[in-house]
């Protein structure tokens, strides 16, 4: 058995490392220096097809698979690591969730410039969701009508500092369980599991404020950023999933996105 690039992915990688070569290397050290995301490169890496590389051409992707993404970030990080951790979470941290979880109207216009790259997403890190299925959110959402109400905020969003939309975790209600075998102290022997919900926001959202990160150690040009919600109302057409089920939605998107930053390292 022989094992080998295919001809598509050795396209892929040679576009790639061209790509880093000729144009993000120009604006590498600079961003770095500066802290600055290169919104640039990656509007030229999304006039390639990167941002949406890896899904298949059927949900609007390029159809080139996670080992060609893999490749890509490979190559791109050779340049910049920051430019390819914020690819790869544009792709599997914000794109991935819509892709997998979104509804139709969500969908409709938020996916087709996510896929182009015309917009640019973002999301939590995924080491928020571990094995053990909890998520640390520090933000809550109560349901109201046909929106929640956002409160409170996320850290450490990967490509926050510019990015158009983000996918963000709030925790919505709690359920009861254990009985003899519940948390010591909770009234009648029951402990509370807490229960989170995934959302997609606009960045224009009335009461969202973004506050980049600064004096990083490593991703410096990445748009490392806090965001902060104060009376945020969004609209339940633009929740992933079912409500409670934003862990599995954390789960799923970090399944991916762990190997994608494999690559990026």
């Amino acid at each position: 058995m022989e094992f080998g690039l295919s001809e598509e992915e050795q396209m892929i990688r040679d576009t790639a490392a061209r790509f880093a070569e000729q144009e993000a290397a120009r604006r590498a050290a600079d961003a770095d220096e500066a802290e600055l995301f290169d919104r640039r490169s990656f509007d030229g890496m999304a006039e390639l097809g990167f941002a949406a590389l890896p899904w298949p051409e059927e949900a609007g992707g390029a159809g080139g698979g996670f080992a060609g993404f893999a490749l890509a970030l490979q190559e791109l990080s050779r340049t910049s690591a920051s430019l390819g951790a914020a690819l790869w979470g544009h792709a599997y941290l914000a794109a991935g969730p819509l892709l997998r979880f979104g509804g139709a109207e969500a969908k409709r216009r938020h996916l087709g410039p996510l896929m182009a790259g015309t917009a640019l997403g973002a999301g939590m890190l995924p080491g928020a969701a571990s094995a053990s299925s909890r998520l640390r959110a520090g933000a809550a959402a109560r349901r109201d009508g046909d929106a929640y109400m956002l409160e409170g905020q996320q850290g450490y969003v990967l490509g926050g500092a510019q990015a158009d939309l983000f996918v963000v975790y709030a925790e919505t209600a709690a359920e009861r369980g254990g009985g003899a075998g519940g948390a010591q102290g909770d009234e009648g022997g029951t402990r509370r599991r807490k229960r989170y919900t995934a959302l997609l926001l606009e960045r224009d959202l009335p009461g969202l404020t973004v506050r980049p990160v600064t004096k990083k150690l490593g991703l410096r040009a990445a748009g490392m950023a806090h965001l902060t919600f104060e009376g945020c109302r969004v609209p339940a057409a633009y929740r992933l999933g079912r409500e409670g089920r934003g862990a599995e939605v954390a789960r799923t998107a970090a399944a991916g996105a762990r190997c994608g930053l494999a690559s990026v390292a």
